[in-house]
């Protein structure tokens, strides 16, 4: 690291887990802050800053972000807020933040500045205890050094414990050669929704044309013999059918109007299925929550532990009535019905106003991860209603509703207040508490009393957003007035 500053080069560390990524970036900022100018540090006092406002109220793992971003040194995995990994990203760029530990989120897709490559270590868990990565993965990773845009050469960093193991690592890794790639034609999930992406587009139509695509798939070009695959895509398409998404007649293929709106949506088939038959019922606001979680889109869905799964148990067998599924059945055949039971639960909490803070700590998930899922069931309550209108508009407002509730994480009261940028759920909600309601309650509080809620600069975006000026002595007679004076003590 020392060497490295020294060269004025930065480094990537890629660690094996998110919480080993953000240990191994606390030892090092350590490092790195020793090493800053006094402008770095002014700088990435403002950088901090912003990490720290990506959420209205910051977590734990923001606060620690920050404060490690003040130092030169920052942690990037998959449970950052798109925000706080753009600012990460950027600032790497400008030269700023030195070193970044992180998952393999940084390993693809990402041009950064990185002299060196740090891999501590070349093993990952797995179902089946620690495995070493592909050298597939290991050539990806070290691909991040020495760009060409910013660096002549590159350099990449292994650690072995001993003479032997350094002169395997050297063999296996450094001048072994990649995997080959298989294809995943053949994967169910993957073959079902192209099958019924094939039959929408009308790109094939009977059984002839079905084999006649498919041998001339890199899946044929691989195993050379498709009758198992194509033993495979009859069952499949009779899975179809059964579904109501494809019609058979006279050996000719056709999509039916909900298995067209299906392929249009890119839903997993079995996906839409379990959406149609929950729209068959009238649905409860949980049962539709369960409904978003039951999908192949939404996993991997929340882990429960052991010590959880009984009080889960009972809480299910409670709310069975609000659930869209059989319950007495899907226990035996669904492994991961807990978990969908504990992620409806989760997305129950976002929308009743629980805080960021109280979820991660309930769940073990970070913001990112939160806010990634609730951009997918935003995607699936709009597929949702999209066969809701072709099947049972009966649930429809219910839906709707739930979803913008799910965009925003407040109660129904709140909706009106956070469609106006900048109003957040903690600051609608504190306008709710100053019985500030509507669009028209804001319309009507003065501009000091909306400034003591919400801070001058905020407050002025809002009043524009609603079609009002302020004057120049209305923001300066802003700012002589104490934070907290007036409308704030009737807070709860």
């Amino acid at each position: 690291m020392i060497d490295t500053i020294g060269k004025k080069k930065q480094a990537l560390f890629f660690a094996n887990t998110r919480r080993n990524a953000e240990a191994l970036a606390v030892k090092i900022a350590e490092l790195s802050a020793k090493h800053l100018t006094e402008k770095e540090k002014e700088k990435l006092e403002l950088v901090s800053k912003k990490v720290l406002a990506a959420l209205e109220l910051p977590t734990e793992q923001c606060k620690r972000l920050a404060s490690l971003v003040k130092k030169g040194t920052a942690f990037h995995h998959a449970g950052l807020l798109q925000r706080q990994r753009v600012l990460v990203e950027e600032n790497f760029k400008k030269g700023l933040v030195k070193f970044i530990a992180a998952t393999p989120t940084l390993a693809a897709g990402v041009n950064l500045p990185s002299f060196r490559v740090v891999i501590p270590s070349l093993y990952r868990f797995t179902e089946f205890g620690m495995k070493r990565i592909p050298v597939r993965e290991y050539k990806q990773w070290v691909g991040r050094a020495g760009r060409p845009k910013y660096d002549q050469r590159g350099e990449s960093i292994l650690f072995a414990r001993n003479e032997i193991e350094e002169a395997e690592l050297r063999d296996a890794f450094i001048n072994g050669s990649i995997e080959p790639v298989e294809s995943r034609l053949s994967f169910e999930p993957v073959l079902r929704m192209h099958l019924l992406a094939l039959i929408a587009s009308r790109f094939v139509f009977d059984n002839a044309s079905l084999e006649g695509f498919f041998s001339r798939t890199f899946y044929s070009s691989q195993y050379l013999d498709i009758s198992e695959l194509v033993e495979r895509i009859e069952g499949l398409i009779g899975e179809l059918i059964e579904f109501g998404f494809v019609e058979e007649k006279n050996g000719k293929f056709f999509p039916t109007k909900i298995g067209q709106r299906v392929s249009d949506l890119y839903l997993d088939p079995v996906s839409a299925h379990s959406m149609i038959k929950a729209l068959s019922i009238k649905l409860t606001e949980f049962g539709v929550l369960y409904c978003l979680v039951n999908t192949v889109e939404f996993s991997p869905w929340i882990s429960v532990s052991r010590k959880k799964e009984s009080d889960l148990w009972q809480q299910m067998l409670l709310r069975e009535k609000e659930l869209p599924i059989e319950l007495q059945r899907e226990q035996f055949f669904d492994e991961a019905i807990l978990s969908k039971f504990q992620s409806a639960l989760l997305l129950e909490d976002w929308i009743n106003e629980k805080s960021e803070s109280e979820i991660m700590e309930q769940y073990n998930v970070q913001p990112g991860i939160l806010f990634n899922k609730t951009q997918i069931c935003d995607w699936l309550a709009y597929s949702m209603i999209e066969l809701a209108k072709l099947l049972n508009e009966e649930n429809i407002p219910l839906i709707a509703k739930l979803r913008r509730r799910l965009k925003y994480g407040v109660r129904e009261e709140l909706l009106q207040l956070t469609e106006l940028r900048g109003i957040g759920r903690v600051r609608a909600r504190r306008l709710y508490r100053a019985r500030i309601k509507t669009l028209s309650d804001l319309k009507r509080v003065s501009f000091h009393e909306l400034a003591e809620i919400l801070g001058k600069e905020l407050a002025i975006k809002v009043k524009t957003q609603l079609g009002q000026n302020i004057t120049e002595s209305e923001k300066s007679s802003a700012k002589k007035r104490r934070f907290g004076q007036g409308i704030l003590r009737g807070f709860n």
